[in-house]
């Protein structure tokens, strides 16, 4: 297919666990504010029925990078985005999505999308934390059974920091890469969303209260806790309530002498 040609792109690719999502749907609910500064964030390929983050993710899954061509699917999300960034033809276009960080994904991307010039703001998290909250998110979100330790013999070779950071790197002739460390006491630590408008330079007024945050990820010891749930087979209903009163009442503590006990 074509390129889609326009001036300039901002890419924010995660990476996983940097406080993405949040960033994502502050950026969908802010759109309209946005655009009156400049920007487009599109609507195409963002799942706007479902409860998750409001990021491009269907754009970035549906690369093939085996494939020789767009799919179907695939082809007429970037037709769409094609069309959006027709009808606003002076807008910086603003993608995100933390499935973008996958390096053989963005060599297929890079040739469907041509901006004359692209700024990539991607913060990196130090690799075994990042390790234990996709542990948690397995355990919550997936209920898989596998002990941590299982898990994270299978994650080693998943995360390959320099590959993608030399794939982002020769995205355009005319990139400029923003890189941030998640790590305790850093800007973009403290808060992702207020991190991302200072350092890409946009003049968005942020309040903390837009920092919408569903389920922060819980301590190792009520992950375990609820990894063993899983494993006694409570229903998906018993599992939710437990899932939310951990959250709400931050009691994780209470069944520590049931963990010790029971792995």
């Amino acid at each position: 297919m074509t390129p889609i040609q326009f001036d300039r792109l901002i890419l924010h690719p995660g990476s996983p666990k940097t406080g993405t999502s949040g960033l994502q749907n502050f950026l969908f609910r802010k759109r309209d504010a946005l655009r009156d500064l400049g920007y487009l964030y599109p609507m195409s390929g963002i799942d706007v029925e479902s409860g998750t983050a409001k990021g491009h993710h269907a754009i970035a899954l549906a690369i093939d990078p085996n494939a020789s061509e767009p799919s179907e699917h695939l082809r007429a999300m970037l037709e769409a985005l094609r069309a959006e960034i027709a009808a606003a033809p002076d807008k910086t276009v603003i993608l995100s999505s933390e499935e973008f960080f996958h390096a053989q994904r963005m060599e297929v991307f890079k040739h469907y999308l041509q901006p004359a010039s692209c700024q990539i703001y991607v913060s990196l998290r130090p690799q075994y934390e990042v390790m234990n909250a996709n542990y948690y998110t397995q355990v919550t979100h997936n209920r898989i059974k596998n002990p941590p330790e299982a898990y994270f013999d299978s994650m080693k070779l998943g995360l390959k920091f320099p590959e993608i950071m030399t794939v982002f790197a020769q995205f355009t002739h005319n990139t400029d890469i923003k890189l941030r460390v998640f790590e305790r006491g850093s800007p973009v630590r403290k808060s992702p969303i207020e991190d991302f408008l200072t350092v890409m330079g946009i003049e968005l007024s942020y309040d903390p209260e837009d920092n919408i945050v569903e389920h922060p990820t819980l301590p190792a010891v009520a992950t375990l806790f609820l990894r063993w749930l899983n494993d006694v087979g409570v229903s998906q209903t018993d599992f939710f309530e437990v899932f939310q009163d951990l959250h709400k009442s931050k009691r994780w503590a209470a069944i520590l002498p049931l963990c010790n006990t029971s792995f």
